[in-house]
């Protein structure tokens, strides 16, 4: 690149500078009277304070001018060295060009060292093209961030594609933006993760929490706007989702084994009412409104199902308060915690599946008591206590929605964010779709169904969680918790085909066969 803009500039056929001869000379006596070339040679003793020589010339035209047009300019060379002017001055000074060298070298600082009449120009330092904190180089085609000589950028696209160079054959093929990283270009994942690990505690290789943190910061479609600033709460929560942690081998635990000791990073005490702050708000976590997934599903079977749970006494509306019956039935006890819903979330999470708990320790490390007098007292939780603390905080938050929009479906309306679709008649099928957007999003799932849970309750439901009763595909008696089975496993699938794909279907099919067999849905479409 800089051969590109200096070469014309500093090409050969200037390399006698400013002689009108071009250097060819017929004799001796004609180079030695020769004032460009005793200049150029060092010869010249005349030069002013700056040590250089001002020097007129008319010679054909430079890069951007019609081919043989003259260029009258003037240049200011220093003897024996090259271009060269003090005092903030160009070396190169004419209409078309004006460039700025000190000793032979293009260098200016805190404003462009080429400019060009057409409004374009270029950043130098040293020789080298570079800038920080903005582009280097407008040109006719891009405007690129250039580092060090390198085409480089760490927080957005370092170089933009002007519309009319982005359809040109074999070379743009009507990109818009590029990234790029110490003068390679890279894709938009690897320059987001270097982004985030220098400025978090994570890993650039933890590609679930890139993800989180990108979806909640830049949202789906970033196009080729500089990355969001990363927001502290933000980041607490991906630390509590997604910590670098390694995973041990499961065990089906002896005396002694022990998991991930890693701060939790949440309240001890959650609001009365929603904080529109808090780590798991909406209004942190939902991406703006033009970045909405819509997921595909089979919205003809969803529906078919719950008409017929309906039809069948399964479901049943009752007019007592929302809220009343989503704590009554949180405080329910259940095999793997203290509160039966939350168990239900987690025996089909496969961070905790990938870590697990022996049965008699679940009691003792799953107690909301003892956790947030671990917190308060400053002590670490191991992973599978983190995992349990937000989802239940996660019900506690979305019990404080509930309450707070109980009259409007128990769920905020969010300007400029995404929103359950009223366009879907079926509250159950309405919540949920809305959840699965959220999840497509990068909102964690748990939070997401915890949202959606709370808007069908709302509407009169029982609270209903995501769970059923499939087989282990292995044998023997489990004496770890939870244990792989062939819904966690489903329910894995359903969650990254959100992800990956805005694929609703196994996740709105597993939705609504809980809703229409809430006490064993089959694994067979039915």
């Amino acid at each position: 690149m800089t051969d590109r803009l200096l070469g014309e500039l500093l090409s050969q056929r200037f390399d006698a500078f400013g002689c009108p001869q071009r250097g060819l000379h017929v004799d001796n006596q004609e180079r030695t009277g020769c004032l460009a070339c005793n200049v150029e040679t060092g010869k010249y003793q005349g030069h002013g304070a700056d040590d250089s020589v001002a020097l007129d010339d008319d010679r054909l035209g430079v890069l951007h001018m019609p081919l043989g047009q003259p260029w009258p300019h003037t240049r200011f060379f220093k003897p024996g060295v090259g271009l060269h002017r003090g005092g903030g001055e160009p070396a190169i000074d004419s209409a078309e060009v004006r460039g700025w060298f000190v000793d032979g070298v293009c260098h200016r600082e805190g404003a462009p060292a080429l400019e060009w009449g057409e409004g374009y120009w270029a950043w130098f330092q040293h020789g080298k093209i570079h800038r920080v904190g903005g582009p280097a180089l407008n040109w006719e085609e891009t405007e690129d961030w250039w580092t060090d000589g390198r085409l480089h950028r760490e927080d957005g696209p370092a170089r933009f594609i002007k519309p009319a160079a982005r359809n040109r054959p074999w070379i743009y093929r009507g990109r818009s933006h590029e990234y790029a990283l110490d003068g390679h270009l890279s894709s938009r994942q690897e320059v987001w993760a270097r982004w985030v690990a220098s400025h978090t505690p994570f890993a650039a290789d933890n590609k679930e929490a890139m993800e989180f943190l990108d979806a909640g910061t830049n949202g789906s479609d970033a196009g080729d706007a500089p990355f969001a600033p990363l927001e502290p709460e933000l980041i607490k929560l991906a630390l509590l989702l997604h910590d670098d942690f390694n995973v041990s081998p499961r065990q089906d635990a002896h005396p002694g084994s022990s998991v991930d000791t890693s701060p939790g990073l949440v309240d001890v005490q959650p609001p009365s009412t929603p904080d529109p702050a808090s780590p798991l708000s909406p209004h942190r976590l939902l991406p703006a409104a033009q970045n909405r997934r819509d997921i595909a599903y089979d919205a003809v079977t969803f529906r078919r199902r719950i008409a017929e749970a309906h039809r069948l006494g399964k479901l049943k509306i009752h007019d007592s308060d929302a809220r009343g019956r989503w704590t009554k039935a949180h405080d329910l006890h259940g095999l793997l915690s203290h509160k039966s819903y939350v168990a239900a979330d987690l025996e089909i999470d496969k961070d905790m599946i990938a870590v697990g708990l022996r049965i008699q320790d679940t009691h003792l490390v799953l107690d909301p008591h003892a956790i947030m007098k671990q917190i308060a007292n400053g002590e670490p939780l191991s992973h599978v206590a983190r995992r349990y603390w937000h989802a239940d905080r996660s019900y506690e938050y979305a019990g404080q929605l509930l309450s707070a929009f109980a009259q409007s479906g128990g769920f905020p309306t969010l300007p400029g964010r995404p929103a359950p679709l009223p366009s879907i008649e079926c509250p159950i099928e309405r919540a949920f779709e809305f959840a699965g957007q959220a999840i497509a999003s990068g909102v964690d799932d748990i939070v997401a169904r915890t949202w959606a849970t709370a808007m069908v309750v709302a509407h009169g439901y029982d609270v209903i969680p995501l769970t059923w009763h499939g087989e282990s595909p292995s044998m023997g008696v489990r004496t770890v918790r939870p244990a792989r089975t062939l819904a966690s496993a489903y329910y894995a699938q359903a969650i990254e085909d959100l992800k990956e794909r805005s694929d609703g279907s196994r996740f709105m099919n597993l939705v609504s066969k809980i809703y229409r067999y809430p006490s064993w849905p089959p694994l067979t479409d039915g």
